[in-house]
């Protein structure tokens, strides 16, 4: 089949994506991030195929015009956030820069297609100049009832949250061996967005917290060797699995709960962070953590 007719054929949601993501393939973009991609595609698509009263098989490279593009996504800014609406710009704008570097478009339409602009996201605070010390303090004291109460594990996770200022998603993805460097110097390597990784700084109060808890861990879940390997999750639930996004958001609702402070917590923050620390007491020391 010639390169021009690539998205002239009679399924061009489907023909054109196969080359387009086998395109990215290098970049290793995550099931989520490659499941959006297409949800935006089909369903700007769609309304392309709505607007020009044909059906979705039928539409060619020649629809891509900017006045079209420009009413398909005012009619997709209509039902949908800024946010969504810049994510579907930038995925339309990657799709059609394809196309004109494999000779499909003279041009990228895209350039005239309005991108929303989104406000720029700032830490949401804990309320209150005490809330990140009286969180603390409950936690160490074991404030959190559950059936299986695991106090340790719970300050871990909330002081590591607070002092590295890391995304849950990165939290859940750390293992045992992502700790590094020798006493007093450690480290975590930490994995972002687009698998990026970066070193962050483990402060004494946070290696005295996890270490803690990995003592802990030991005694419920006891090792050949006495060791965790270094494969092994470093936070878990109280199964010994690898802790869930879902068991996390609970956690931290719950120790917020426990320690009193939930009607302090701005909505809208799921996990606290050392930003959010910072912004409400610099250079305070909670429960005997530094927070600098």
């Amino acid at each position: 089949m010639p390169r021009d007719r690539l998205i002239t054929t009679r399924k061009p949601t489907e023909k054109p994506e196969a080359p387009y993501f086998v395109a990215r393939s290098p970049r290793k973009d995550s099931g989520h991030t490659t499941a959006a991609y297409r949800r935006d595609l089909r369903l700007l698509a769609a309304i392309i195929a709505a607007h020009l009263g044909v059906e979705v098989a039928e539409l060619g490279v020649d629809v891509l015009t900017v006045p079209v593009l420009r009413t398909a996504f005012a009619a997709f800014a209509d039902a949908h956030a800024k946010a969504s609406i810049a994510r579907a710009w930038s995925v339309w704008n990657s799709f059609c820069t394809f196309l004109v570097t494999d000779g499909i478009l003279a041009g990228n339409p895209m350039s005239g297609v309005t991108r929303p602009r989104t406000a720029k996201r700032t830490p949401k605070p804990l309320r209150g100049d005490d809330t990140p010390e009286r969180l603390l303090t409950a936690l160490a004291g074991g404030a959190r009832q559950a059936r299986d109460p695991w106090p340790e594990r719970d300050l871990a996770v909330i002081v590591t949250l607070l002092v590295t200022g890391i995304r849950s998603s990165e939290l859940l993805d750390l293992t045992v061996g992502d700790i590094a460097g020798p006493p007093g110097e450690r480290r975590l390597l930490v994995t972002g967005k687009g698998d990026k990784q970066r070193n962050v700084p483990i402060e004494g109060s946070l290696e005295a917290v996890i270490e803690a808890y990995q003592t802990s861990r030991l005694q419920r879940f006891p090792t050949r060797g006495g060791r965790l390997a270094s494969r092994a999750p470093l936070f878990t639930g109280r199964d010994g699995a690898r802790m869930t996004r879902s068991a996390l958001q609970h956690l931290v609702r719950s120790c917020y709960r426990w320690a009193g402070v939930y009607d302090r917590v701005e909505r809208g923050t799921k996990t606290p962070t050392w930003r959010r620390v910072r912004r409400c007491a610099p250079g305070m020391t909670y429960a005997g953590l530094p927070v600098k």
